[in-house]
């Protein structure tokens, strides 16, 4: 009988399903910490590259539940970080920016709000962008959850 060699550095102890429940016990947008050591590469359990908030990390995955909801996974160079929003953006991207990115939220209406000011009152386009960028930022506000 011969024995067997095996490459620690490449058998990962959890699939990410396994650790879905996990990161859903947390409040949304509160981060888990994973071993990268201890889980496959992202997208081979079905998850798609998308964009985040930069923080440092090399790249940001997501899946989609069913329910909408969605995980978000951003890769470090040792480890992942891992939370749920609410709402995924590839299914409601509004939704999204109302429950998970409320900054980003008040931030496009207020800058809307601005254009469409500065638009509208032609003879003095400051004073109507500013108006209109707080009036943005008033219904962002109200809109929110």
């Amino acid at each position: 009988m011969g024995s067997r060699v095996v490459n620690l550095e490449v058998v990962h102890v959890y699939s990410w399903y396994s650790i879905i429940p996990l990161i859903l016990r947390n409040p949304p947008h509160v981060d888990m910490f994973i071993p990268s050591h201890l889980v496959p590469d992202p997208r081979i359990e079905g998850f798609k590259e998308t964009l985040g908030w930069p923080q440092g990390q090399i790249a940001d995955y997501e899946l989609t539940l069913k329910d909408g909801r969605r995980i978000h996974v951003r890769k470090f160079k040792e480890f992942y970080k891992a939370h749920w929003d609410m709402v995924s953006p590839l299914i409601d991207i509004i939704g999204h920016l109302r429950y998970d990115a409320p900054q980003w939220w008040i931030t496009l209406l207020g800058i809307g709000g601005a254009g469409v000011g500065a638009l509208l009152y032609k003879e003095d386009r400051t004073t109507s962008a500013i108006i209109g960028g707080l009036i943005g930022i008033l219904v962002a506000g109200a809109t929110l959850p």
